[in-house]
């Protein structure tokens, strides 16, 4: 294979010498694969492609459900051993509120609806 866009799930194959890295597609470089550029910096300004996991519920869960999921999620997080596991898997915990977490979705939705838009994609 000469060229691959791969997810978080590349990285312990990069770790192993069995891929190398050319760039992130993050705005900023990752500090999980140090020394490797952003696409942004590597001549592609504004190029930011994040991948993200979450949790979500069903809609009409009740607020007070909800925070309190957000607040158990939030306190694993802070704890070094997830994040050492979440790290070796190649992902970089951000504690979120669920009002932030609901605007980074709104905010990628509106983004690929023009990308989709502008390219003329169709279902067929």
């Amino acid at each position: 294979m000469d060229f691959q866009i791969a997810d978080v799930a590349a990285i312990p194959h990069m770790r192993a010498g069995k891929l190398r890295a050319l760039a992130v597609t993050t705005a900023r470089p990752s500090a999980l694969v140090p020394g490797v550029p952003s696409v942004a910096e590597s001549g592609v300004p504004g190029f930011d492609v994040p991948s993200a996991t979450g949790i979500l519920a069903p809609a009409g869960t009740p607020r007070e459900v909800v925070a309190k999921i957000n607040s158990a999620i939030n306190r694993a997080l802070a704890t070094g051993e997830v994040r050492q596991r979440l790290n070796a898997q190649g992902f970089e915990p951000a504690p979120e509120t669920p009002e932030e977490f609901a605007a980074f979705l709104a905010s990628e939705v509106r983004k690929y609806a023009r990308v989709i838009q502008e390219a003329g994609v169709r279902i067929d």
